[in-house]
């Protein structure tokens, strides 16, 4: 489902359990406020918007939120259904990197992560990701290495 709405700063659709599926919130360029929790929601595509500062999704399997730069709370109702992400968010980065989250494909760009005093996320990280594309853009695209 696409939201085309431009001028929408707050979507709240906590609780609605039987909106499953994906939802495309790209259009949806004022939005400052996204609850999702409690939907059946897989897959959800943020807007590219320096306006968003507030996000509760559901257990999702893949995330994009990129032009985030505000962005200050970020709240998942969990991580085990995570296999992709993409994002400029340090901030997100950070948070899933550090959680139960399994992923099999992560889209950094433009994000400074330092893990070099934390063995667990790092061996996470670099262990189960190997390196596929750099970007002329200085972003970094790591998949799940197949063995």
């Amino acid at each position: 489902m696409t939201v085309n709405c431009p001028v929408l700063k707050k979507l709240v659709l906590y609780g609605c359990s039987t909106l499953s599926g994906s939802l495309d919130l790209s259009r949806a360029y004022k939005l400052e406020d996204v609850d999702l929790r409690g939907t059946g929601l897989n897959t959800v595509i943020f807007p590219s918007s320096e306006h968003l500062k507030t996000v509760s999704v559901p257990n999702l399997s893949s995330i994009t939120i990129m032009g985030s730069k505000n962005l200050t709370d970020f709240y998942s109702e969990g991580y085990s259904n995570l296999r992709s992400l993409t994002t400029d968010s340090s901030t997100i980065a950070d948070t899933v990197l550090r959680s139960t989250a399994t992923l099999t494909e992560l889209h950094l760009t433009d994000i400074l992560l330092d893990y070099s005093e934390d063995a667990t996320t790092s061996n996470k990280l670099f262990d189960v990701l190997i390196a596929d594309e750099t970007t002329a853009t200085g972003s970094i695209i790591l998949k799940k290495q197949i063995t």
